[in-house]
């Protein structure tokens, strides 16, 4: 993890130091944040996460990419802010009451305009002023993260309007890991190949759900469910004991409670463990993941890979286990042949 700096005294997070001007290194400074820490998800190249503690409502954050790289401030009450790191350049992002600004080198520029000018409008308003950037810009970085925010997570995407706005994209952007998963859904016929959009909540430690694991064929399960509606509760239980049938590294379940009650979420919550994790942003409805699922009741679920493809939507039972298995000894099979290519080819 990389160290980020907290700035106290006098120091204002609009000047920049003389000694750094020459510098390789991307530093991005904050201000008005508050002292909750602050997620930083890396999206591009490589995904990872990262934290910054503010202090003070400050903070300095330093990075060395060695190419342009797309990360994401996520706050504690959910709030996304992109940031866009390359060599030598120099951002800052402030909050005040109701509004973030960001300026800086590179598309910070155009993203701290593209903020500027959807001040005061409602979703639909900023979406017909996102598309209008997004035609005027086919060669920003701005343009890809604008297209996966008010595109495609979203309540049933609009296929033929994300082409349209995909299809003018310069080479650079659409190899870009933001877009990655929705080339491959464009590619595909509708509802076959879709990938779960990346997501954010915290467990009850305070921690942010994490994608990576050891294991090459490993599944995730994300149960959507509520306190208040017994049948959710009742396939919860039904999800515990179906993990006695899996291996720690091949499967496990991840719920997403949409109670707006902490309290009575954590009474309803089990240990977590390795194969069960508990999560719950208090948002309900308002969720992003049950907004790009189009979640109308409970329960529901995905069931998706490491790469967060969806392999399946409300499955349950004995039909949950079949198919879990199945996948898992399709992945040992590929990954096996993939191993005996490897050492075929190191004998030539």
């Amino acid at each position: 993890m990389r160290k980020a700096i907290g700035l106290c005294g006098g120091a204002v997070a609009v000047l920049w130091l003389a000694a750094c001007s020459s510098s390789s290194e991307f530093r991005l400074k904050g201000e008005g944040v508050g002292d909750t820490p602050l997620l930083v998800v890396k999206d591009d190249p490589v995904s990872g996460v990262d934290t910054i503690v503010p202090e003070r409502g400050k903070f300095t954050y330093a990075l060395r990419p060695d190419t342009l790289h797309l990360l994401r401030l996520l706050t504690d009450s959910g709030e996304v802010v992109p940031v866009f790191a390359d060599r030598a350049w120099r951002v800052e992002v402030r909050k005040t009451p109701g509004r973030w600004t960001v300026k800086g080198d590179g598309p910070n520029k155009e993203y701290g305009q593209f903020l500027e000018s959807v001040q005061g409008l409602d979703e639909a308003e900023a979406a017909a002023q996102a598309e209008r950037f997004v035609r005027e810009h086919p060669g920003s970085y701005v343009s890809a993260y604008l297209i996966d925010r008010y595109f495609v997570q979203v309540p049933s995407p609009d296929r033929e309007k994300i082409r349209q706005l995909v299809e003018p994209l310069e080479g650079n952007i659409k190899d870009c890991r933001v877009l990655e998963p929705v080339l491959k859904a464009l590619a595909a016929k509708p509802n076959d190949s879709q990938y779960l959009t990346y997501f954010s909540v915290k467990d009850r430690k305070g921690n942010y759900l994490s994608w990576t694991g050891k294991a090459d064929y490993s599944l995730t399960l994300v149960q959507l469910w509520a306190t208040w509606n017994p049948e959710s509760v009742e396939r919860r239980a039904e999800l515990y004991r179906l993990l006695k049938e899996f291996r720690p590294d091949e499967f496990r379940v991840v719920n997403l409670s949409l109670d707006y009650s902490e309290q009575d979420w954590l009474r309803s919550c089990r240990k977590d463990t390795l194969q069960w994790v508990e999560l719950c942003d208090r948002k309900a409805w308002d969720n992003a993941l049950v907004k790009q699922l189009d979640v109308r009741q409970l329960p529901a679920n995905v069931l998706v890979d490491k790469s967060r493809k969806i392999l399946a939507r409300d499955v349950y039972g004995d039909e949950l286990k079949e198919k879990a298995l199945r996948l898992l000894e399709e992945a040992k099979g590929k990954a096996q042949e993939k191993a005996k290519e490897k050492a075929r080819k190191s004998r030539r």
